[in-house]
């Protein structure tokens, strides 16, 4: 990674202040503040790899609509969620499409 993106990446990330010890936060704001969080990083990832490529401003424009009206569309989803009390263990499965391009990645790396 080269210093303009590391700089790109990580000068506008500001420090998350810590959670308060005496009161844990329930899991759907845990859920909602790593959503948050992920399209923040991502965000700053697609700026990373625009400013690399020299990707055309329209392109960029559309990209980052999409992905702002997705964004939308997963909090909306997640304001209307009601908490759930279950007691089962339930484990969340991957995506069989992100495993092969991770599987590609790794052997694009070695």
């Amino acid at each position: 990674m080269n210093s303009l993106t590391r700089s790109v990446m990580f000068s506008s990330r500001k420090a998350q202040p810590c959670a308060n010890p005496q009161r844990p936060a329930s899991v759907l704001n845990d859920t909602t503040r790593i959503v948050k969080e992920t399209f923040f990083d991502l965000t700053l990832s697609l700026q990373a790899i625009f400013m690399i490529h020299n990707v055309n401003s329209d392109t960029a424009q559309d990209i980052i609509n999409n992905l702002e009206e997705i964004y939308i569309s997963t909090m909306s989803h997640l304001r209307d969620l009601k908490p759930e009390h279950k007691d089962e263990d339930v484990s969340p499965q991957p995506y069989p499409v992100i495993e092969r391009f991770l599987c590609r990645l790794e052997k694009d790396i070695s």
